[in-house]
Formats: C-alpha cells, sequence, structure tokens
C-alpha cells in the first residue's frame, strides 16, 4: 500500500511539473496610430491581433480548466504595451466587487506578470480588480 501510494505521488509531482512546464506562444503587432484607454477596444488596431487564452487554474484547483474562460489581446508601440482582456462569466451579478484602496486586490481581478529579463525568478505585476481597482508591483 505504500509503494503504490509512494508512486502515485511521484507520478502525481512529474505531471505538474510536465503540465507546467507547458510553453505558449503569441504574436503580437506594432501599431502605429493611438490608443484610447478608456476600456473600449473600438479602434482599427485590435482587430489586426487574435484573441489568446486557453488558461489554466493555479487555485483552488491546479491545473485545472478555468469556471469560466478569459482572453487578451497585446499590442505595442515605441513606448507602450497595451492589453485588452475579455473576463467571461456566466454569472456577472455575482462578481465580487470591492472599493477598497489601490493595491488591495480583494474581489474578482485580473493580473498581468511580465518577465522582461526572462529569469523565471521576478517580474512586473500590473492588477486591476473588477471594481477598476489598480496595482502594481516588482
Amino acid at each position: 500500500m505504500k509503494k503504490t501510494t509512494l508512486y502515485y505521488l511521484a507520478f502525481l509531482w512529474f505531471s505538474s511539473i510536465a503540465y507546467a512546464q507547458k510553453v505558449k506562444t503569441y504574436t503580437t503587432k506594432v501599431i502605429n496610430g493611438p490608443i484610447a484607454i478608456d476600456g473600449d477596444i473600438d479602434e482599427a488596431a485590435w482587430s489586426e491581433v487574435d484573441w489568446a487564452g486557453r488558461f489554466v487554474q493555479t487555485e483552488p484547483g491546479n491545473g485545472a480548466e478555468p469556471t469560466f474562460d478569459t482572453q487578451f489581446k497585446l499590442m505595442y508601440d515605441h513606448e507602450h504595451l497595451y492589453v485588452a482582456i475579455m473576463a467571461f462569466d456566466d454569472h456577472p451579478n455575482r462578481i465580487v466587487v470591492s472599493d477598497e484602496p489601490r493595491d488591495f486586490f480583494a474581489g474578482d481581478y485580473v493580473e498581468i506578470n511580465i518577465d522582461s529579463d526572462f529569469d523565471r525568478k521576478d517580474a512586473f505585476s500590473f492588477t486591476v480588480t473588477a471594481g477598476g481597482i489598480r496595482g502594481d508591483e516588482h
């Protein structure tokens, strides 16, 4: 019994490592026109890049399919990185909205982490909650 449990745990551990190491790529474009930071993605440039997603959970079910889909688009110019996020929810009336001060992430939120030197040790983190609270950290 102990040997079977040990093999099972080893299998789970190696499976989680293999799962975590799947690499996804996204192709974006440099843009030349202005993008308004207003919550609308109606500029023509947004139609030039694809939506991407197919995320997996890390909490509460590490590696599980998400309850609801989240997709993103990325574009950039010579000074800015532009990100559009569509977070789908079949029950929007259940979204937890908090009005706490900046950098307090209670309720539902999305976060982007950019490992600009690709050392997998640290990153720039940008967060926005369903209530519009923003945060950033390194």
